[in-house]
């Protein structure tokens, strides 16, 4: 698969949606909203710097992301029941906690790809 900045886009602009109508659907309001978006934004980010140096991996942490954030708002739409309790804050903790992890994970990948690819550059470039 010859992956196009189309379909990177196409991704990025879907879990975007995502984001946004799962904000919608929680009904965020106040200072954790602030914080809470932050957290969302993050894997946009990450993703976009990804792909930067290796789009195909951002693209498929895209796809995984999209289906993880479409699984849990999905749960939250057929079990609206007022989002309290242990079980939700589990759900939405757990869901952040990952996020962050996957979003870390993956800068962390981007960042040493880059300074490979650097110094595999320059060692050529000594070569010649």
């Amino acid at each position: 698969m010859r992956l196009t900045d189309r379909k990177f886009l196409t991704a990025w602009w879907a879990l975007l949606f995502l984001i946004v109508m799962g904000c919608m659907i929680e009904g965020r309001n106040g200072e954790q909203e602030t914080h809470d978006m932050i957290i969302l934004a993050l894997p946009l980010l990450s993703t976009w710097l990804c792909h930067r140096v290796k789009p195909q991996v951002a693209f498929y942490n895209l796809i995984v992301m999209i289906a993880c954030y479409a699984t849990v708002y999905l749960l939250v739409i057929l079990n609206c029941s007022y989002r309290t309790g242990p079980k939700w804050w589990f759900v939405s903790a757990t869901l952040m906690i990952l996020t962050i992890i996957h979003s870390i994970a993956l800068l962390i990948f981007s960042i040493i790809s880059l300074i490979i690819h650097k110094i595999k550059r320059n060692k050529q470039e000594t070569d010649r």
